[in-house]
């Protein structure tokens, strides 16, 4: 075979098959609140046993609104790590980006529990449930639905305040107060 073509040929083969890509030897497991923080740990994949996870990560808020560079993340012998990202707080959903040796990946995590939330953010009334929102849908600050406070994602979870028969009273980060879900919009889930 003429050695042009062999070169051609490989350098075709290279780029269809994905050569380059590294695989994800690690996961993220029990991703949770701790305080003002998000820890997680850092798990090996079935198909690596025995390769040692990396020291550091690299954590980015990807739907913060704040651009700042990724952060750097200590991870410690026993494969967990802490990250503070302060704008994470009051969003309802947090979609991190987490790379590092033998990692890449992307993380959701979900608005804090019941519990968490009425201690985190010292609120006033207690909470009862939590909502599911099924579409993308305006928030209202109040029930006549005449001032948007925000809106919310379709998939986003918002604990919840109370209910009646047309909106659902629910509790976002950034409001003290219940803001306001059409029930058209969202599912109880508890």
């Amino acid at each position: 075979m003429n050695g042009r073509l062999f070169v051609w040929l490989l350098i075709f083969a290279a780029s269809v098959t994905g050569c380059g890509r590294s695989a994800s030897f690690f996961r993220i497991t029990d991703p949770h609140w701790k305080a003002d923080s998000i820890e997680f740990s850092l798990r090996q994949t079935d198909s690596v046993a025995g390769r040692e996870h990396p020291q550091s990560l690299d954590v980015s808020c990807l739907n913060c609104n704040l651009v700042e560079a990724s952060t750097e993340v200590i991870v410690d012998s026993t494969g967990n790590a802490r990250v503070n990202i302060p704008e994470a707080n009051y969003l309802l959903s947090a979609l991190l980006h987490i790379s590092g040796r033998g990692i890449d990946t992307v993380l959701q995590l979900k608005q804090r529990s019941i519990k968490e939330a009425e201690n985190f953010y010292k609120l006033s009334h207690p909470l009862i449930g939590r909502i599911l929102v099924t579409q993308f849908s305006i928030l209202y600050a109040d029930s006549a639905m005449s001032q948007i406070a925000t809106h919310a994602e379709k998939g986003d979870e918002l604990n919840l305040f109370g209910e009646n028969d047309l909106l659902f009273f629910a509790h976002h980060p950034l409001f003290p107060a219940p803001v306001y879900l059409p029930k058209t919009s969202g599912v109880r889930l508890y």
